[in-house]
């Protein structure tokens, strides 16, 4: 039996004015299924089709927040991602959170910024770090020129 037949992925999103909705996915509409895919063993050996849960909600411009949960059943891995958004929809804070049997095993936040002089990407934390340690901070210039910058402990 694939992997796919045990997972769940569900979408909720809230829009400007406060309506909320939910979506569940298939796995095959949500992952990019090759022959990889069926042979895969854990949620980190598959590729996601879209980065973000927008993008499987069409992108909508009336949306301030998603909140994406993907469950595999098997091997008792979670991904929880939120994301608000804010400028009309130019910039975000995403938050994701993964675990395995409920214990949390990795964590993140990236927000990206659009201003003139570009698209500024900035994530913070990890398993490993504090929850205020910036860990990287990227500029894409409006000529596609990228800039990183990363940070580490003394």
């Amino acid at each position: 039996m694939s992997i796919l037949e045990e997972m769940t992925i569900r979408i909720e999103w809230r829009t400007r004015d406060g309506r909320s909705e939910t979506r569940a996915l298939v796995p095959r509409e949500f992952f990019d299924v090759d022959a990889d895919t069926e042979a895969a063993r854990s949620l980190q050996e598959l590729v996601w089709t879209h980065n973000h849960a927008i993008d499987y909600l069409g992108g909508l411009a009336e949306i301030v927040e998603t909140s994406l949960e993907v469950t595999c059943a098997r091997t008792g891995e979670q991904i929880c991602d939120l994301e608000r958004f804010w400028n009309d929809g130019k910039c975000r804070l995403l938050f994701r959170r993964e675990t395995l049997h409920g214990r949390e095993v990795e964590w993140s936040r990236i927000v990206e910024v659009h201003t003139s002089d570009g698209i500024h990407f900035m994530r913070f934390g990890s398993a490993s770090v504090e929850a205020s340690e910036l860990i990287e901070h990227t500029l894409v210039t409006p000529s596609e020129e990228v800039h990183t910058l990363f940070f580490g402990r003394s």
